[in-house]
């Protein structure tokens, strides 16, 4: 929720009785003026986070199912929509360089935006368990932030809470971590 008067929301609905596309689609909700309303449907998809750093701009990921009857090679790759001009995008998800090919084992666990201009991404972009990117927003592009070897020393990040465009904690399987201001500092769980 951006306020008491202002949210969104992301549902997804497997199994539809009778549908014709395998029975698997999301929504988006906004809420506004006291009523949750629906805004917009996403048939073949299964939206699984939303964050809006305003009312008018916003980022959500989520995952392309094709129907059942259909074999893709697209089956479950990730997707990232943003929104922007009063209309849900496209946008590329943001691979490190040395990322796989994209539809393999990627998931974005975090999504979460202070403006529209700044925010955080927490995301498992590789096969590797100990390649969990962080990503800042800032000036319009999602970019890794420096982590030299933190995950590799600590183990797999198992949650992370975004504080501020420039702060956020985290806990490893071995550790707490806390990042402000591009300094790391990593605490024994």
């Amino acid at each position: 929720m951006l306020s008491a008067d202002e949210g969104w929301a992301v549902v997804s609905i497997d199994q539809i009785p009778g549908a014709t596309n395998g029975g698997f689609a999301s929504m988006v909700l906004h809420y506004s003026g006291g009523v949750w309303r629906l805004f917009r449907t996403f048939p073949q998809y299964e939206l699984r986070l939303i964050s809006m750093g305003t009312a008018t701009d916003g980022w959500m990921s989520g995952y392309y199912i094709p129907p059942p009857s259909t074999t893709s090679a697209t089956y479950g790759q990730l997707r990232l929509w943003r929104y922007s001009g009063g209309a849900w995008q496209k946008a590329p998800v943001p691979y490190p360089e040395a990322a796989p090919d994209p539809a393999t084992e990627v998931s974005i666990w975090n999504i979460r935006m202070f403006t529209a201009t700044e925010g955080w991404m927490y995301a498992q972009l590789t096969p590797n368990e100990f390649q969990d990117p962080l990503f800042q927003f800032k000036n319009g592009v999602w970019k890794p932030i420096d982590s030299p070897g933190i995950t590799q020393h600590v183990g797999l990040l198992r949650t992370v809470s975004f504080v501020s465009p420039t702060e956020f904690w985290a806990i490893s399987d071995s550790s707490i971590l806390h990042y402000q201001n591009g300094i790391w500092t990593v605490d024994p769980a």
